[in-house]
């Protein structure tokens, strides 16, 4: 595993070509098609798990630029998951939280598992920059329906 300091630094050099990986770790297909259809022409390189294990597996062995990170999810909750790349694996990269747990408690919870930053569904892409990444790249911003 690479260390955090190569990771941002491979996260820089993406960046400046233009291109930015992002994990979507998202049971509700729907959501992960949405979320396609909306980052990938903007040239985000997208890579998706519909399982909290597999998820934390994918994110360990990878190199992203961001995580979009569900809480309900089988096999791992997504604050488990959060939890374990922020304690155990000492990971910094952005994650955000896009759940349907909605209260301020749930937001908190999240926040203090090491979210960056956390939308709660139903949720709407927004329609004009800034928006996912346009004016900084390494934070995914989502538009509230």
């Amino acid at each position: 595993m690479a260390l955090p300091e190569d990771r941002l630094r491979e996260a820089e050099e993406r960046m400046e070509a233009g291109r930015i990986r992002a994990l979507i770790i998202e049971d509700n297909q729907d959501i992960t098609a949405n979320l396609y259809a909306f980052l990938e022409p903007l040239g985000y390189e997208l890579d998706c798990s519909a399982n909290g294990h597999i998820g934390l597996e994918m994110a360990v062995a990878g190199t992203f630029d961001v995580i979009v990170l569900d809480i309900m999810l089988p096999g791992m909750d997504g604050l488990a998951v959060c939890r374990a790349l922020r304690e155990e694996h000492v990971d910094p990269t952005p994650i955000l939280m896009l759940t349907a747990r909605d209260t301020v408690a749930d937001r908190v919870t999240g926040l203090d598992c090491g979210a960056d930053d956390y939308l709660v569904k139903p949720f709407s892409m927004c329609a004009g920059a800034p928006c996912a990444g346009a004016a900084d790249p390494q934070r995914l911003t989502l538009g509230r329906h």
